[in-house]
């Protein structure tokens, strides 16, 4: 078992050194299903109902969206990056402000 436990610490080190794989290619693998955007949004569809305002931003490997309540002063930005840790999607970041 010590053996099996070296041999992959090795081929891990080796595989990151050199740049093949990120941490959000080995997720599946290593910690299991991907993240669904519908898993993480539907706690704030349940809390606030409909976005006023959806935006959504896609590049090289990142995507966004950003969803607004202006009426209940709050805006959400939901991430998938390859760059990210996160296998999927994921909150990263949220705005609260006095509603209008």
């Amino acid at each position: 078992m010590k053996k099996i436990i070296m041999y992959i610490s090795i081929l891990l080190f080796v595989v990151f050194s050199l740049g093949c794989v990120t941490i959000a290619e080995l997720y599946p693998a290593l910690y299991g299903k991907y993240i669904t955007f519908e898993q993480v949004s539907q706690p704030y569809l349940n809390r606030y109902g409909i976005p006023e305002e959806v935006s959504s931003y896609n590049t090289d490997g990142y995507f966004s969206k950003n969803w607004s309540w202006y009426s209940k002063g709050i805006i959400v930005k939901f991430v998938s990056s390859k760059y990210s840790d996160v296998y999927g999607w994921e909150v990263y970041s949220t705005y609260r402000f006095t509603p209008r």
